[in-house]
């Protein structure tokens, strides 16, 4: 009859329709994983690139590291924003002689006082592992005062007290800025150092040493006059 036509022919459109709406499905969700999949992709290769890029700019950074640029460059600002070297003078009690007749090869005189490395920059000097990396200011000479300048030319430890310490620069330089093929001596380390002096000219540590020593004493003798009011 046309009651189960139309029946029939209602249930073959309905399946059409159930499959049409899940081929539709299908594709939607393999669009889907494609554009996941894509999404994927996209980010390890950003990450890839990501990592290629921070690799790459930690290799320059050794590379200008190697070459002693970052140590020069903080070494400059802190001449410039500190005082440098600095002297500590903290026993005033010494007398200070100087023979102004006669400047050795150094440009020094010779005098009653002496300042070698300190320990820390002497084990700096040795080794290059002991060295610290980056120039601050730090222990680098003492300051010792003999009884006579007879008695420093000899050396004599039992004549001599440490009267004071001076304060500088020094880092130990890269690998690649100890070879010489950077315009520099193959030492392992640098330091700053004032000018040095010549048998005509005075050096300049020696000089700034000798006025410090002679206004440290001056200021104590005037205080002391002060006190007695003479």
């Amino acid at each position: 009859s046309n009651a189960s036509l139309i029946v029939g022919i209602s249930n073959y459109l309905l399946r059409w329709y159930y499959f049409l709406l899940l081929l539709c499905a299908i594709s939607r969700q393999k669009s889907t994983i494609c554009c996941d999949r894509a999404l994927i992709k996209i980010k390890k290769r950003f990450i890839t690139h990501k990592k290629i890029f921070f690799i790459g700019l930690f290799g320059v950074f050794i590379s200008i590291w190697q070459i002693e640029v970052p140590q020069t460059i903080l070494m400059n600002i802190m001449i410039k924003t500190s005082q440098v070297p600095e002297i500590v003078i903290f026993d005033n009690n010494y007398t200070v002689e100087v023979d102004e007749s006669k400047i050795n090869w150094f440009g020094e005189m010779k005098s009653n006082f002496f300042a070698p490395p300190s320990d820390e920059f002497g084990r700096c000097m040795d080794k290059i592992y002991l060295c610290p990396l980056l120039p601050f200011k730090r222990h680098f000479k003492n300051i010792y005062v003999y009884e006579s300048i007879k008695a420093n030319e000899q050396n004599d430890f039992s004549k001599r007290k440490k009267i004071g310490e001076i304060y500088g620069l020094y880092y130990s330089k890269p690998l690649l800025a100890i070879l010489p093929i950077f315009g520099h001596l193959p030492s392992h380390y640098r330091a700053y150092y004032l000018k040095s002096g010549s048998s005509t000219k005075l050096n300049e540590e020696f000089e700034l040493l000798l006025k410090t020593l002679k206004n440290t004493k001056k200021e104590k003798n005037n205080e002391q006059c002060y006190i007695r009011k003479c």
